[in-house]
């Protein structure tokens, strides 16, 4: 397609954002800021229309999405003034991004345009190279066919002078044997048909463009879950939870799991709950690590998410679509690492508004188990930060 049409398309993709009231309007401004670092990578390592989108995407969510948030007059001054200064960083880099990606379109439709041209003139070329061989075989069968009905005339007048040797036909039947007009006049209506070639039929050449929905890879390192079980093994003597923030970096169109950062909390048998996430923010900021994602144990109960925890994710992947949940079993020596379900869960529990402990259908599937980790041999760091 057309480089301006290609282009708005691209447009409407950093337009799709909506603010889910139910998420502390924090955790949209803490987003906010791993939006940029994520754009700022992906504008370094050249992935242009990405890093496009998650500027649009900010400026979207902070000029006008973040006003619709009912915590919007409360939040914390100091972040809707960062977030207002950043806009104005945020708007010539997307401006700027806006030029070349233009240009990119431009040079690829160009050079569409050619190639279709090229096929184009190839295709007809080809066709009048094939008229003319299928011209010259039927020129050639014709001469072939008339010459074989010649002879078959010579042949059956040879056999016909035979049988009349001593007789002398009459003139009618002489001048008949002696004329070879209503043979040669019946030559086209003897010879078989020539199949005609369909001219209409041509390859179908479509350009379309669409955002590759596919999931991102996240690399989880082997040692992970057994130095988390480690400094969660007091609680878990206990039978109380313990919780964990998935931290990490993206490179490359991946995301690799470098640290989990304990935060402050408190916990029961069956649930924990975080406090003074500030230090986490804090950390991660410092060291520039994204959240990609949560692990905590469950002390005495198998590994499977429940629907508070489900509730929990939820915030994680309306966040970042590849965010993960690790739940670590150590009484059945489990360990699940889910997601909720793109096509049907994550929109689910997104609006369901009950609160606390409470059922959920089991079809069609609400979470599932990840399908987009990869496990490696890379470091990881457990941060204690209680």
């Amino acid at each position: 397609m057309e480089a301006k049409t290609r282009f708005k398309r691209l447009q409407e993709v950093s337009e799709e954002l909506t603010v889910d009231e139910s998420i502390p309007i924090a955790r949209y401004f803490r987003s906010g800021r791993e939006m940029l670092k994520m754009a700022n990578i992906y504008r370094n390592e050249g992935e242009y229309e990405k890093a496009f989108i998650l500027y649009m995407k900010y400026i979207t969510l902070f000029v006008q999405k973040i006003r619709e948030h009912p915590e919007f007059k409360e939040a914390n001054v100091i972040e809707k003034k960062w977030a207002k200064d950043k806009c104005k960083e945020v708007f010539p880099l997307a401006e700027e991004l806006k030029v070349v990606i233009m240009k990119k379109y431009e040079d690829e439709y160009d050079a569409y345009i050619k190639e279709k041209r090229k096929r184009e003139a190839d295709e007809r070329e080809k066709q009048l190279k094939l008229e003319k061989e299928n011209q010259l075989k039927r020129e050639k069968r014709e001469a072939l066919e008339k010459e074989q009905l010649l002879l078959k005339f010579e042949e059956a007048k040879e056999r016909q002078n035979a049988l009349f040797v001593d007789v002398k036909p009459s003139a009618p039947i002489a001048d008949n044997l002696n004329r070879g007009e209503d043979l040669e006049i019946n030559v086209n209506s003897m010879r078989n048909s020539t199949p005609t070639v369909d001219r209409t039929t041509k390859p179908s050449h479509l350009l379309s463009f669409h955002h590759d929905e596919k999931l991102r890879k996240i690399f989880v390192p082997n040692e992970l879950v057994t130095k988390f079980l480690l400094i969660a093994e007091p609680n878990t003597l206990r039978n109380v939870e313990t919780c964990g923030i998935l931290a990490g970096k993206l490179s490359h169109n991946s995301f690799t799991i470098t640290h989990v950062l304990i935060p402050s909390q408190t916990g029961t048998s069956d649930s924990c709950q975080t406090a003074k996430e500030e230090i986490v923010f804090t950390f991660q900021d410092e060291n520039d690590l994204m959240t990609l994602g949560w692990i905590h144990t469950h002390p005495s109960q198998s590994s499977f998410m429940s629907s508070i925890d489900l509730h929990t994710h939820c915030s994680y992947q309306l966040m970042l679509s590849e965010a993960i949940a690790i739940v670590c079993s150590p009484k059945y020596n489990q360990i699940g690492i889910y997601s909720l379900t793109h096509n049907y869960g994550l929109n689910f529990i997104a609006n369901c508004a009950v609160t606390g402990f409470h059922p959920h259908p089991k079809e069609p599937p609400i979470y599932e188990e990840s399908k987009h980790v990869i496990f490696d041999n890379k470091p990881i760091q457990i941060i204690d930060l209680r």
